[in-house]
């Protein structure tokens, strides 16, 4: 398509393009949330109906989330939603944008655009949580993202032009050229994050936007100004629909028209000038000088702390609810008025071949950013190249090297591929959230995106398959000639391509990895046990040799056996040549025949190309018609009661105990960024030299926009900032505590802290459950019903009485609401009642009442000696604290003082704070850079610089003060109250057993998992080889048994990677709190573990066992405790490599690259290795496997010969079971080996141990 001139003038901003107009209207809307275990899968639908069934049948009452709604949303307006916490503002977002899964929920009702119900095309949504590649800086993020959404006929010149307008409308100049980041490697914050999903959404143009919370995690200014964009958007003819928790009361004034929410019922809905007087008019007036916003939802929120309290609410709360319906008659008429306009629908606005050039490019970019992308596939390919052709060195032409050769193409065929199907599974299910979201956006399709994925991922096949064949091929010492490597070549990258699809195929069924991985490891088990490699093709079973012929294994085996034996025979010492059996073995025909290899090299490539695409078409019909869309939790039934609420009121928490004065004296924070090698490329100052003090018995607030420090600040004094092998951080000056100093680490150790994040909560525990664990765990003194008691105390005080019997959840099952989680994770913290907290963003998220109520709550925890610290974006006007900290951004200090003397200090300055505005909003203005234009930065700049300039010279006449006491704080005496001591382990190893039981219990998918990667595991075990036979090609089936047993060890990773990733942040966060030590963590996991690997293990053996042929009770133990051998260390392995990667993905990537190593030095596959890696072999508990089962199916058994291969006079070479063993050196003692194996079980679970208690050892 042809593209504008470039003579033509530049298109108008953003602002300026035109729309075709949208009216919205919804009518007597209902939702009640159906529930859901799992997360999103093609069998969803299915699964939901069946759970709302049995809902019904078992009369549990669904949870009603709308409750008869109806607004109106003419075009040109911008329209809020506004109540407090799990009022149901982001469900009517999600009505209105037609998002919910109607199968898990009942929805009634209609909802109209311009009269009709079916959506337009052109609209945007900008969800509550943000989605965004996080090695794509913010202007990269940005230029993708308009490629894809703007029309083919801007230039690329008119599309940049936008995109630069959009960075400077939403202040994203300084960040532009930062890349997003992730927790663990930071770059923008968490308020440029949102601007950025902002201004993905701003870029397409839309008709109707949709934005969830777009303010949360804002500052004030910064949150003004975004919504102050939304404005001018709606001015232009766009409908916008918004919602948001606390207004500031110039955002207020933007609104044109507001829903009010209370308990998913409507108490408003109209223009926002009409709101005040509606509400006065049925006898609830607002008083002066208070925020409209906030009124409106203190006065829609519902109280339940105390149950007079709740009462009377409940009481106002239906007195709003029927005045309204009597008084709502608006969208009758507004669906008339409507109905004569025509929805502008439309199809994508960027072609399918552009699509796939941008995804392309995009996709590259992150490949050769992303250290799990192009070099870490190819590191991963040349070690494990390097180490298996170091196993399988310069094979000789003897027997042994001939069956070895047979091994190194098993370990060609099958191990590498399985690598990355595993790798795969994880990458794909980081990267196919983002493709959800633009499918669902409908700027993205499924064609040009597995295109674009597989184009941009060409090089990284490509090149790794070529460096993985040289090294391997010539290490090995395959066949001669150029035209016999490259074949290999292209079978291992046809190998390569199929994993990866296998991979993409098994996400796009499941997006979460446990079941993701269970259906990967599904394919590659049936291909692995019909690939030919052990047991011949031609003695499959019947019943089960079709499986070969969608074995991808089977093909890539044949065609890499033909390219090695076809027309070759190798030197015999006998002189009678190929006449005599013993040579007969030499001959490339005769190994072909016993392998069952019947297919030429062009037939398998050719099969293999099939598969890749087979296995692609599939994963573009699941992803075409099973989108992902919301789900909603289950919410469980709980067999206890809450405890009574027992009043207390005019009580302190506690007695009064001594009291912390924190003090900085000239404190920096800096960070240095090095290389690989260890230089410092980069040093960036987080906070310039600050002194403060931080007082008890008042609040102690830190104001600032995004990016001045402030999370770095409390993180700093609490001990958190970790430094890693390429970042570390450097602080000055000192830290007082009563006027002694302090180290980092000792105040860190009395300090709580409440992070940004809610990553210390486990999923599938409901609220009251996660309080009353939390409580059992640090209030070591109380009985178990104070504790219960305190645990209710608490979950009243945070109004978190409506969501207490509802599951946390996670990005996969939707339970309570963002700030629900928010006041939950504070919760936590406030149990122990703690001298000194600090808060990191507490209010972020929450509703204006919401968040009222937590600063009450602060507010008299500190009023009872506590030294309370927070950090703050969006204050209410009445939430303004006696001691402030303002930072600009860079950490510099604005103003530092009690809260009384921070306006005159800026009137002093020149700058008067009128009578209706925030105070914390107007300082927060002034001491931001505005970026959406180049005036306009230059004069906040200058304002910024004076405002500093001057805060630094008031600083310096009082610069007198006392000097700091040289004598270091130590924990003696009085100090001992502060510092917090963890559970013992007689009180926490019961309770994490419990919790995490109980966890795993709701997570049915990691649950299942555990069983089914293994049982259905030995079923294939008894299909493939019941019965053993003693012929001569049963041998290599004996010794292909022995193999697949030890591949168990796989399936211990993979349930490690089920359940450790969810139980390892909370984890660390409680340890780092100081709630409880390593050890009963590790005891309680462990035994966790135990009673699942015991139940597969056994299970597996029973059905393995027993069809295979095994009589005796030796044996079958012997195969239960191999089997429970090799998932042990499998977990055990997992388990230490995760205490020190912080990537799961990565960490279950290492321990498969170690166990394929260990499965090719197992002495089956590879006979005679280099001695090294002999000694090495000796800690491998694959090795003792293979040694103890060898005897078993070996020793004492006769193998015949068939009669056609028996020569007059001879008989076959290697009869007997007891050659077999010395040929491959397995001639052990049975019950030695056995005894070894649990000596070595039992030592890789105790270094697990030792790596996870040394690694926390480090962090403190």
């Amino acid at each position: 398509m042809e593209t504008r001139s470039q003579n033509e003038p530049a298109p108008p901003g953003i602002l300026m393009r035109a729309v075709s107009p949208v009216d919205v209207a919804v009518r007597n809307v209902s939702v009640t949330a159906g529930t859901s275990s799992r997360g999103p899968s093609i069998f969803q639908t299915i699964r939901s109906r069946k759970v709302l069934q049995e809902d019904e049948e078992s009369g549990t009452t669904s949870r009603p989330l709308l409750n008869n709604v109806s607004a109106y949303m003419p075009q040109g307006s911008l329209t809020a939603i506004i109540g407090a916490s799990g009022s149901g503002k982001t469900t009517l977002l999600n009505v209105l944008a037609q998002r919910l899964d109607e199968s898990t929920m009942e929805i009634s009702g209609s909802t109209t655009f311009n009269g009709v119900s079916q959506l337009s095309s052109q609209y945007a949504y900008v969800m509550q949580d943000d989605c965004l590649i996080p090695s794509l800086t913010v202007r990269e993020t940005l230029q993708y993202s308009g490629e894809l959404r703007l029309d083919d006929v801007l230039s690329a010149k008119e599309r940049s032009l936008i995109v630069e307008q959009t960075i400077s409308e939403l202040s994203l100049k300084e960040c532009a050229s930062t890349r997003v980041g992730t927790s663990s490697a930071k770059g923008c914050s968490g308020g440029e994050k949102r601007r950025t999903s902002i201004g993905i959404q701003l870029l397409q143009n839309p008709s109707v936007l949709f934005a969830d919370e777009v303010t949360s995690g804002l500052d004030a200014t910064s949150a003004h100004q975004v919504v102050q964009t939304l404005k001018d958007f709606a001015k232009r003819g766009r409908t916008i629909v918004m919602t948001i928790h606390q207004p500031r009361s110039e955002i207020w004034d933007l609104f044109d028209r507001v829903v009010v929410l209370a308990h998913g019922s409507c108490v408003y809905s109209g223009e926002a000038e009409r709101c005040l007087p509606y509400f006065k008019s049925i006898g609830f007036e607002a008083p002066p000088f208070v925020n409209p916003a906030e009124f409106l939802i203190d006065l829609a929120a519902i109280d339940n702390r105390t149950p007079e309290k709740e009462r009377i609410d409940l009481i106002r709360f239906d007195r709003l609810r029927t005045s309204w319906a009597k008084h709502n008659d608006e969208v009758t008429d507004a669906r008339t008025t409507s109905a004569n306009l025509s929805v502008a629908t439309r199809s994508s606005k960027v072609s399918t071949w552009r699509q796939f050039r941008i995804m392309t490019r995009r996709s590259m970019l992150v490949s050769f950013r992303d250290p799990k992308g192009l070099l870490g596939t190819i590191a991963e390919a040349v070690a494990v190249a390097f180490i298996l052709g170091w196993a399988f060195y310069k094979l000789d032409d003897n027997l042994q090297g001939i069956r070895s050769r047979q091994g190194a193409f098993f370990t060609a065929a099958a191990v590498q591929g399985y690598l990355m199907l595993v790798y795969e599974i994880h990458r794909c299910t980081e990267d196919l959230p983002i493709f959800d979201r633009e499918h669902s956006e409908g700027v993205v399709h499924v064609l040009p995106y597995l295109l674009s994925r597989r184009a941009a991922k060409a090089i990284e096949d490509i090149l790794m398959s070529f460096l993985y064949s040289v090294i391997f091929y010539f290490m090995v010492g395959l066949r001669p000639g150029t035209e016999h490597f490259f074949i290999f070549f292209a079978t291992v990258l046809l190998i390569q391509l199929t994993a990866v699809s296998v991979a993409m195929f098994s996400v796009s069924i499941f997006r979460d990895f446990p079941s993701a991985a269970m259906i990967g490891f599904a394919v590659f088990g049936y291909s692995n046990f019909s690939g030919g490699c052990f047991i011949p093709a031609n003695k499959i079973p019947p019943y089960v040799g079709w499986v070969k012929w969608i074995s991808y294994i089977f093909y890539a085996y044949g065609a890499l056996m033909n390219n090695e034996f076809s027309g070759r025979i190798f030197s015999c010492d006998k002189p009678e040549g190929v006449t005599s059996f013993h040579c007969e073995q030499f001959s490339g025909a005769y190994q072909l025949r016993v392998s069952g290899v019947s297919l030429s090299i062009s037939q398998g490539l050719v099969a293999l190309a099939g598969l890749v695409g087979g296995f692609n078409v599939a994963i573009g019909l699941v992803l075409y018609f099973f989108p992902v869309k919301i789900r909603m939790s289950k919410k469980p039934q709980v067999d206890f009661k809450p405890t009574i609420h027992v009043e207390r009121e005019g009580q302190s928490w506690s007695e009064k105990r001594q009291e912390a004065v924190i003090s900085l004296m000239q404190y920096s924070l800096d960070v240095q960024k090095r290389r690989p090698w260890g230089a410092i490329h980069n040093q960036i100052s987080i906070l310039k030299p600050l002194s403060t003090t931080f007082q008890p018995g008042k609040l102690n607030i830190i104001m600032g926009p995004s990016g001045s420090g402030k999370t770095s600040l409390l993180s700093s004094l609490a001990d958190r900032l970790r430094n890693s092998m390429l970042t570390s951080y450097k602080t000055q000056g000192e830290i007082m505590v009563n006027g002694h100093v302090a180290t980092n680490s000792r105040l860190g150790s009395m300090i709580s802290l409440v992070t940004q994040d809610d990553d210390g909560l486990l999923p599938s525990l409901t609220v009251r459950e996660t309080l009353r664990f939390a409580a059992a765990l640090r209030l070591h003194d109380l009985s178990v019903d104070a504790k219960h008691q305190k645990a209710e105390e608490i979950l009243l005080r945070m109004g978190l009485k409506d969501c207490a019997n509802t599951l946390i959840g996670n990005n996969m099952i939707k339970g309570v609401s963002g700030g629900e989680k928010r006041r939950v994770t504070i919760a936590i913290q406030l149990l122990t009642d703690p001298k000194v907290l600090l808060l990191d963003e507490p209010t972020s998220g929450l509703d204006g009442y919401t968040a009222q109520n937590i600063i009450e709550l602060l507010t008299e925890l500190a009023a009872e000696g506590r030294t309370v610290v927070l950090t703050i974006h969006q204050n209410r006007s009445d939430l303004f604290a006696t001691n402030v900290l303002l930072l600009a951004r860079g950490g510099q200090v604005g103003y530092c003082g009690p809260g009384k003397d921070m306006l005159p200090h800026f009137r002093d300055a020149g700058y008067e704070c009128s009578e209706q505005t925030n105070p914390g909003d107007f300082v927060l203005d002034l001491i931001t850079v505005d970026l959406r234009d180049d005036r306009r930065e230059v004069e906040s700049k200058k304002r910024v610089e004076r405002l500093l300039s001057i805060w630094s010279a008031k600083e310096k006449e009082h610069s007198d003060k006392k000097s700091a006491s040289a004598e270091v704080w130590s924990i003696s005496d009085d100090a001992k109250v502060f510092v917090k001591s963890p559970a013992s382990f007689t009180i926490a190893f019961p309770i994490l057993f419990h919790r995490s039981a109980l966890n795993l219990w709701r997570e049915k998918n990691a649950m299942i998992a555990r069983i089914m990667n293994v049982v259905p595991y030995g079923l294939l075990i008894a299909l493939f080889f019941a019965p053993l036979h003693t012929d001569y090609q049963a041998i290599l089936t004996r010794l292909g048994l022995i193999q697949l047993v030890c591949f168990m060890y796989f399936m211990g990773t993979l349930n490690n990677a089920a359940h450790f990733p969810i139980e390892k942040p909370v984890m660390n966060q409680e340890v780092e709190e100081r709630a409880y030590t390593v050890v009963p963590f590790f005891v309680s996991f462990s035994l966790l573990e135990l009673p699942f690997t015991l139940v597969a293990s056994c299970l597996a053996a029973v059905v393995a066992a027993f069809p295979i042929g095994v009589r005796s009770a030796e044996v079958y133990f012997a195969m239960f405790f191999n089997i429970f051998a090799m998932l042990s260390c499998g977990e055990s392995l997992a388990l230490a490599l995760n205490s020190v990667l912080s990537d799961s993905g990565l960490t279950l990537s290492v321990t498969n690259v170690l166990i394929c190593i260990a499965q090719t030095m197992a002495g089956v596959l590879s006979i005679n290795m280099p001695k090294f890696l002999r000694d090495i072999n000796r800690i491998s508990p694959i090795t003792y496997v293979a040694g103890n089962l060898a005897p078993y199916f070996f020793r004492g058994v006769v193998f015949d010969c068939s009669p056609e291969k028996k020569l007059p006079g001879e008989s076959c070479i290697q009869t007997k079971g007891d050659d077999i063993l010395q040929l491959y050196g397995l001639d052990h003692n049975p019950r030695v080996q056995l005894a070894i194996l649990a000596g070595v079980m039992l030592g890789y679970r105790l270094f697990a141990f030792v790596v996870l208690y040394l690694r926390k050892r480090t962090w403190k």
